[in-house]
């Protein structure tokens, strides 16, 4: 009973921020977790990220898509703001709860979708066409490109894009090419060389590049830049343009949109080969995977409310862990706290009122919120999987068809929607296993730590919490932070006091 009194002290407990200090109003309580949790995916160029561009207003009710249009040189930093990158939500979540400016707020409209689950009434809808469908996202994407490149890692993701981008480079005659940032796996291997093997088992046309450059990332006014491996992704960019192309695709969101969510057994019981082949994968990775699907299963009896507040519990382990808050000053730790709790109780409620299912909730989760890298200021970098083309569409595919038992490895079984838009014959030649990259990501450059001082000397970061071992593992969003104040303020920007 533990775990169900720390969500319900969640839903108990009230919380009230001024608009002064974080510029909230929701007029709807979807509207409130997306202002909450996410921001843009860009400021300043053309893309537009389908449900997750909004609109930035200041306080004196100015409004645009473009944040730098709102930016004066008298615009001031929040660290307020800033110290919300230490939340256990936005840690763990990849993204900029609100903007980092002073009176400067972020609204996105309502967007409802309830994932259509086994049993379900819609369920009987017809399925959508998500092959076409995609070929169409990349062409809206790509109309007018005399050049195409491909963010291409080898990945199921990346290779869905290369191969609809080469289908639409071919018809129109303009060059395609695939470029892959080197990097090692965790298993050892360099993907630069099995990426080439795929990009030409796609066609002979695809013109592969490795690049091994490494370049500072753009300083981005919606936030500081919380990628894993900036660098390597501002190198990749830096190659694009080296080589003229107009645009850069990316296979980022196919995960969210399309991969396998958990808790799928209950959804699967009407075939034993794809119950047994569900069981095997949850069980690949140790115990935690099981343990959470038998509180599934034991929930499945309880009330709605308390199934909904054991999921919360389950999925979100990071409301009782240690939290990356620990490294703010005491001010601001506190304040960092309010929000937490502010947040999963908008985030709870929601659930509870929204989900009576945990896969179609653990769908809703991976899917929002949802930050991307954004583009450089002369070319763009685009997601046909988040299109306004092609989202509706993948999330109109009942979450347990997003799970295969007919592919022989697991890393294939989660992405089978994804691998139906490969063409079969590029099938053989297709990792088996998701790459990760710890140690790559835990080798990049970063400011050495004796260079850091401003978040010190604002009041963000505890200097002593900060060097704690306990520390370790939340430095490079510190890290981040600081980087992203240094070129704001060599910007000629003051900080709010």
């Amino acid at each position: 009973m533990i775990v169900l009194s720390e969500a319900r002290l969640l839903i108990s407990s009230p919380f009230v921020f001024s608009r002064s200090d974080f510029i909230l109003s929701p007029a709807h309580p979807l509207v409130a977790i997306y202002r909450l949790k996410s921001m843009a995916n860009t400021a300043g160029s053309r893309q537009s990220i389908y449900p997750f561009s909004p609109a930035y207003v200041t306080a004196s009710g100015r409004r645009s898509e473009d944040i730098l249009e709102l930016l004066t040189p008298e615009s001031r930093v929040s660290t307020k703001a800033l110290a919300l990158l230490l939340s256990s939500p936005a840690y763990f979540g990849d993204f900029v709860p609100i903007p980092p400016w002073e009176g400067i707020s972020c609204e996105r409209s309502a967007f409802t979708w309830h994932p259509r689950i086994k049993g379900s009434d819609d369920c009987l809808q017809g399925r959508p066409d998500l092959a076409a469908t995609f070929l169409q996202s990349v062409h809206d994407l790509t109309r007018h490109a005399n050049g195409i490149a491909v963010a291409f890692s080898g990945g199921l993701d990346s290779t869905a894009v290369l191969c609809a981008a080469t289908k639409l480079a071919q018809e129109k005659a303009v060059p395609i090419y695939a470029l892959t940032s080197e990097q090692i796996t965790d298993d050892g291997n360099a993907i630069a060389a099995s990426a080439s093997r795929l990009a030409a088992a796609i066609s002979d046309k695809v013109v592969h590049v490795a690049t091994t450059q490494i370049c500072e990332p753009e300083w981005d006014p919606r936030g500081p830049c919380l990628q894993a491996m900036p660098w390597s992704t501002a190198g990749l960019m830096h190659a694009a343009q080296e080589l003229g192309v107009d645009v850069v695709l990316a296979g980022a969101g196919a995960d969210e949109a399309l991969g396998s969510p958990r808790y799928l057994l209950p959804h699967l019981t009407d075939s034993a080969r794809r119950a047994w082949r569900y069981t095997r994968l949850v069980c690949e990775n140790g115990w935690y995977g099981p343990i959470c699907e038998a509180l599934h299963l034991l929930s499945l009896p309880l009330p709605r409310r308390y199934r909904n507040l054991l999921y919360m519990a389950t999925n979100y382990p990071q409301m009782h862990e240690v939290s990356p808050k620990e490294v703010l000053t005491a001010p601001l730790r506190q304040l960092c706290e309010d929000w937490e709790q502010m947040h999963y109780k908008a985030l709870i409620d929601h659930h509870e009122a929204t989900f009576d299912d945990w896969a179609s909730a653990d769908a809703y989760d991976t899917l929002f919120p949802l930050e991307l890298p954004v583009s450089s200021s002369s070319l763009a970098i685009e997601y046909p999987f988040l299109t306004s083309t092609f989202l509706p569409s993948a999330l109109g595919l009942p979450v347990h068809e997003r799970f295969s038992a007919s592919h022989a490895t697991s890393y294939h079984q989660r992405k089978a929607a994804v691998l139906a838009l490969i063409p079969e014959r590029i099938w053989p030649a297709l990792p088996h296993q998701k790459a990760t990259f710890r140690e790559s990501i835990a080798k990049q450059p970063a400011p050495d730590s004796d260079k850091i001082r401003l978040v010190f000397e604002l009041g963000i970061v505890d200097r002593t919490a900060y060097a704690a071992p306990a520390a370790e593992e939340f430095r490079p969003t510190v890290l981040a932070i600081e980087r992203w104040l240094q070129q704001a303020l060599a910007r000629g920007h003051q900080v709010a006091t």
